[in-house]
């Protein structure tokens, strides 16, 4: 949808001009009454420009090509980043969603028709990363993303064949309790493709990317610490070196090896970095 405007504003307020007496604040009136009057026209644009721009996600995804053309958009494979050596075709199915794969939002979830893509092999690229000494392994990649609506379930990336320690993760209950506790909030799922991709927010995560054996994204509306509502990237890292910490101390790896960042989709700029939720309540 296309709205054009041309405002042209000319305001010469002087007795001469106005036919107002010096000191007569009528024409000022007037004229701030235009403003408003303007101001009010260019919000109702505004929604109009945005309520188009979000249709065009909330619509059904009935094939599979259209559900690979949607995961791209969200996962920004794009030549230009240089983050990704190489990646395969994907393996498109339909499923029901039996769980949920985000805390608070299960209701939103559970019964849904989603598309669910498996990228066999996916290698990152080292160009940028090389001081970072980082093994470079192949991972899986699954992305799910609703049908009737377009809208991002998860982003999952597992290192192939890891012969690491099995990596905990907490209930979906105990996850919300944990968020809760630390005044986070998930609302729902987002309409609008975000400003910002997958890959383009995981550059910017704390911890080393290429060092994790897994990796999880939600891209999610979020409140934290009571602010407004603002669309993220959530992003956690799995399975990292555990941090170090003082002899003696008795913090255990469990809480050490992971990391998850919460990213502004608009602005790519980092709202806050937490090792919650724990694996284990303490």
């Amino acid at each position: 949808m296309k709205v054009g405007t041309s405002l042209i504003w000319s305001c010469v307020c002087h007795s001469r001009a106005c036919g107002n007496p010096a000191g007569d604040t009528s024409c000022a009136a007037a004229h701030l009454v235009s403003l408003l009057s303007v101001l009010r026209l260019l919000v109702a644009i505004l929604t109009v420009v945005s309520s188009s721009i979000a249709s065009e996600l909330i619509s059904p995804i009935d094939t599979p090509k259209d559900a690979i053309s949607q995961t791209f958009a969200y996962i920004g494979v794009d030549k230009k980043l240089q983050i990704i050596k190489e990646i395969s075709d994907p393996v498109v199915t339909l499923l029901t969603m039996a769980e949920s794969l985000t805390p608070f939002l299960s209701s939103t979830v559970i019964g849904r028709k989603a598309w669910k893509l498996d990228f066999e092999k996916l290698i990152f690229s080292a160009k940028g990363y090389e001081l970072l000494q980082s093994e470079i392994r192949p991972m899986t990649m699954t992305v799910i993303v609703d049908s009737a609506t377009g809208r991002l379930f998860k982003v999952s990336l597992v290192v192939i064949n890891d012969s690491g320690l099995a990596i905990e993760k907490p209930s979906d209950s105990s996850a919300e309790r944990q968020l809760a506790a630390a005044r986070e909030i998930i609302i729902g799922f987002p309409d609008e493709n975000p400003a910002i991709s997958f890959l383009e927010a995981l550059k910017k995560c704390y911890g080393d990317f290429l060092s994790a054996r897994e990796i999880e994204a939600d891209y999610i509306q979020h409140s934290h610490l009571q602010s407004p509502t603002r669309d993220v990237w959530s992003i956690h890292l799995y399975g990292l070196p555990p941090r170090l910490v003082r002899p003696g101390s008795d913090i255990p790896v469990e809480q050490r090896n992971h990391m998850r960042t919460v990213i502004d989709e608009n602005t790519g700029q980092i709202l806050f970095s937490t090792n919650l939720p724990q694996p284990v309540e303490y």
